[in-house]
């Protein structure tokens, strides 16, 4: 899943500016691409469509951006009735300051429902 800007937001992985691109020998052999623009890969992706018309009804879900991205696409899947296995090993996020107090990858791991198992 990759993100698309739209109207400004997410612009740092809109594969037109410049600021990504694939990884050197890395061949993508997926069908079909979906480019998200909010938190989750559903909303307004038609990966929802597309899943149930190959009779898709289990997701495991990866990613980076634990405590957003992964958890929200999540959530998303279970509200659409899909079988869900987050991977919380195959996860990532990155340490926030909020205020003073810097919480770090390892405090928002713990914290999340992901972590909780």
């Amino acid at each position: 899943m990759r993100k698309r800007s739209l109207r400004g937001v997410n612009e740092h992985f809109d594969p037109g500016n410049g600021l990504t691109r694939a990884m050197e020998g890395f061949e993508d052999p997926a069908d079909v691409t979906f480019y998200k623009t909010a938190h989750n890969a559903f909303t307004d992706t038609g990966l929802d469509r597309w899943l149930r018309g190959r009779g898709v009804s289990r997701l495991w879900i990866s990613g980076i951006r634990t405590e957003q991205c992964c958890e929200t696409t999540t959530r998303v899947a279970s509200d659409l009735g899909y079988a869900v296995d987050f991977v919380s090993e195959a996860t990532l996020t990155f340490a926030m300051q909020r205020g003073a107090r810097t919480f770090s990858a390892s405090d928002i791991r713990e914290t999340s429902p992901s972590g909780w198992g």
